[in-house]
């Protein structure tokens, strides 16, 4: 009845394919949808699926419910890829129905080790210590820089000459995860007073606008990033 409503019964690589575009169209994270494109591959390829409509219920609960140490946030982010898919497909018109509304993920099926959500120290003394001791260019400054200003990687690496201020001594940041400003005063004690200065002066001139133009390459690519 959906095939004949619709119209439409694209192949489901078809469709992965399209909502992809769609979601980049959107802005959204690349490194994101690379994680969500791959789950929707693993998903339709365990359950040998072909056409959109042979998708049911059953096979979600099936595979965000699979038994094993999967943690409670990585079935989540399978749930999550399912959900924008039919959530794509549902606008298009391509079937009439969500079944991913009409699952939901059991926790009671789970050891409480896998609800558990850990403290996670990002890196300890003896780790700075010894990444500044034995890195290359690359690691070695952008550790100093995420040590004082808690910085991500991707962040780093798509730092820009323009957001650094050696006048005013100030470093202004568009964050890529949640597109915030950020401005640090680099003279600030919580920022070692000054160290955060030494060693945004010694970094290595290398392009016109970024100050780590071959980092900025790799993080524009998932698959390499990742790798």
């Amino acid at each position: 009845i959906t095939s004949i409503v619709a119209g439409k019964n694209p192949h489901i690589q078809d469709i992965i394919a399209e909502w992809k575009k769609y979601k980049e169209n959107m802005s959204q994270s690349a490194n994101t949808i690379f994680t969500q494109t791959t789950l929707l591959q693993s998903f339709a390829s365990r359950y040998k699926i072909t056409k959109l409509n042979q998708i049911t219920e059953t096979h979600i609960s099936q595979y965000i419910n699979e038994p094993g140490d999967i943690k409670a946030g990585a079935r989540v982010q399978r749930l999550s890829a399912i959900k924008s898919l039919f959530q794509y497909c549902v606008a298009n018109c391509y079937t009439l129905r969500d079944p991913s509304k009409l699952v939901a993920i059991d926790l009671s099926k789970l050891p409480h080790k896998a609800k558990e959500r850990k403290k996670r120290v990002p890196i300890t003394n003896f780790e700075y210590n010894h990444i500044i001791r034995n890195s290359d260019y690359f690691f070695k400054e952008a550790t100093a820089l995420a040590w004082w200003t808690g910085m991500r990687l991707s962040d780093i690496a798509r730092l820009e000459w323009d957001s650094i201020d050696f006048e005013s001594k100030t470093l202004i940041v568009h964050t890529k995860k949640t597109d915030a400003r950020i401005c640090l005063p680099l003279m600030d004690p919580l920022l070692g007073k000054g160290q955060l200065l030494k060693i945004l002066t010694k970094l290595e001139v290398t392009d016109g606008k970024y100050c780590f133009p071959e980092q900025r390459k790799l993080d524009l690519d998932p698959s390499r990033r990742s790798t």
